[in-house]
């Protein structure tokens, strides 16, 4: 089974994810969304709770057989590192091929993620490039793959436009099915209402 995974905190998740996903299909057997319960990295939790992210991931349109969320960092008591996720979906899927995704904000800093060499014995890299192609990175690192990846969304921007009720453009960033659950329980829109 060759497996390819996207992890984050999706606080919303949006279409960017999941042309990300479309973009892999065709190569993979299982892609999974991996939402952590929060980044080591970040100060901040995520506004929307665990289990409101959970709920926007799975209504959306594209979750299907072949689109898949995983829980075990929401679940988990440890914090959400990438090598026991990735630890993990090998004990469960036993996968002969283990993609991991990132974008190209996190490639700089992925020597700095703990056990860091574990990741780089045990799964591939894909890393998501918006804007040019970084060669001198992946010849230190020979399971570091790059794609061109051009749609400029992120969960951060789309929060700052609920702050600015900026309605016209959250429809062109958001299934519609995440945002009618935004607007119904108010997860991004405190200071609107």
């Amino acid at each position: 089974m060759k497996i390819f995974f996207l992890g984050g905190s999706f606080d919303p998740p949006h279409l960017g994810h999941f042309k990300i996903a479309e973009k892999f299909l065709k190569k993979c057997d299982l892609f999974l969304f991996i939402p952590a319960k929060k980044s080591p990295f970040k100060k901040n939790n995520p506004i929307a709770s665990p289990s409101q992210r959970l709920r926007m991931l799975s209504f959306s349109r594209f979750i299907s057989s072949k689109i898949k969320i995983e829980t075990f960092e929401l679940k988990s008591k440890n914090p959400s590192y990438s090598y026991l996720t990735i630890e993990y979906l090998k004990r469960k899927y036993n996968p002969k091929e283990l993609n991991m995704i990132i974008g190209r904000d996190n490639l700089n800093g992925l020597n700095n993620w703990k056990n860091s060499k574990f990741i780089f014995q045990n799964c591939n890299i894909i890393c998501l490039e918006r804007d040019c192609i970084n060669e001198s990175f992946s010849k230190k690192h020979i399971n570091i793959s790059f794609f061109k990846f051009d749609k400029k969304i992120s969960s951060s921007n789309i929060r700052k436009l609920f702050k600015k009720n900026k309605k016209d453009q959250w429809k062109k960033l958001l299934d519609q099915n995440v945002l009618d659950y935004i607007l119904k329980n108010k997860i991004y829109l405190k200071n609107i209402y």
